[in-house]
């Protein structure tokens, strides 16, 4: 994202710099300074935290995490939002603290990729032989510590807890199991919406419409022959429900959010109690179907909120995967292998939740 700002921005300030006679030296000048003052306030504040280290070790951990101190988005888009016409603030002023912040980004760039390497080569990290099902425990084990510490209310949660725990690396899916499990839910839901059809809250069509999205999900899960024949067969059965069901989308709608008020946090709470140690491949890849379907029907401001602390998992993680390898505990190349690893697992959230 700070590339395409920038790119799109640099050409206009650079100009701009030029059009108001301003001194394109001193700028770069001034822009250096605060750039080795920032790697300096970096350089002490982790010189501090790594009292225990050798010197020599210490010095290197603490060059390297203030050469790579991450000066970006965030900052240009400040710099950047300083109103144009503001009383009392001269255009000549904000073209050249927006130049000076743009340089200190380029600078904060361009120097890691030349002295990170050096640094690092000096360091043999030993491999400590941890093979990756352990690290992915680890991980996954902190990060609902972590979850179930924040309280979140229970709607929170169950969204959160599923996309979590099937990062675990987990046994082969057992279809037979999952389909217990799966009927188990299917009676827990059509009790619920029997009550909602008898009290004429919902229509059957909607009903079974609601119910044929997890169908779909749970057979597509593990298809063997069989189960491809029954994918396919409620693929080509399904029917979107009628005028005559529905008035409106508006008025489905509403039928979807009865139907999960009444059966989501039942179902929810069953499969949890199949699984009391989020260890169970088959009850935690039903609670992501089952989250993803309630999904669908919550309000933005909710929806928000979920990416929300979701988000911030996925940041812990990477920063629990950082705290590993300056421990030690993992090599460079695993410790990347498992920064790709969760910032793939982000984006592909961010594109099928955003």
């Amino acid at each position: 994202m700070v590339f395409i700002i920038l790119g799109i921005n640099l050409p206009t300030i650079y100009r701009l710099g030029i059009n108001l006679n301003m001194s394109l030296l001193r700028i770069a000048v001034i822009s250096l300074v605060l750039y080795l003052a920032l790697v300096a306030v970096r350089f002490g504040w982790f010189y501090t935290s790594y009292a225990r280290e050798g010197r020599r070790e210490r010095v290197r951990k603490s060059l390297l995490a203030g050469l790579n101190g991450i000066h970006g988005t965030v900052t240009l888009m400040m710099a950047l939002s300083i109103p144009q016409t503001l009383p009392g603030l001269s255009m000549q002023l904000r073209s050249a603290l927006v130049l000076i912040t743009t340089l200190v980004i380029l600078l904060s760039m361009l120097l890691p990729i030349i002295f990170t390497s050096r640094l690092v080569g000096e360091a043999v990290t030993p491999d400590p032989g941890r093979d990756d099902a352990e690290i992915w425990n680890q991980l996954v084990d902190r990060a609902l510590r972590e979850l179930q510490k924040q309280q979140l209310p229970a709607e929170f949660f169950n969204f959160i807890y599923p996309l979590v725990v099937t990062q675990r690396p987990m046994a082969k899916l057992k279809q037979r199991e999952l389909m217990r499990l799966f009927h188990q839910t299917q009676d827990i839901e059509r009790q619920a919406t029997g009550r909602l059809i008898t009290e004429q809250q919902v229509t059957p069509a909607v009903v079974a419409q609601h119910a044929a999205a997890i169908d779909r999900e749970v057979l597509n899960q593990q298809l063997t022959p069989w189960t491809t024949l029954l994918y396919w067969s409620k693929v080509l059965k399904h029917q979107p429900a009628t005028k005559a069901d529905v008035q409106s989308d508006h008025d489905r709608m509403h039928q979807r959010q009865r139907i999960e008020a009444a059966s989501y946090t039942a179902i929810m709470n069953f499969l949890k109690r199949q699984d009391r140690d989020f260890q169970s491949v088959e009850a935690n890849t039903l609670a992501r179907i089952y989250s993803s379907r309630h999904d669908e029907t919550l309000d933005t401001g909710t929806i928000n909120q979920e990416r929300f602390y979701m988000l911030q998992l996925f940041a812990a993680e990477i920063e629990q995967v950082h705290h590993l390898y300056w421990q030690h505990e993992i090599t460079l190349a695993k410790s990347r292998q498992f920064i790709y690893d969760l910032s793939l697992q982000q984006t592909t959230f961010i594109g099928h939740h955003f």
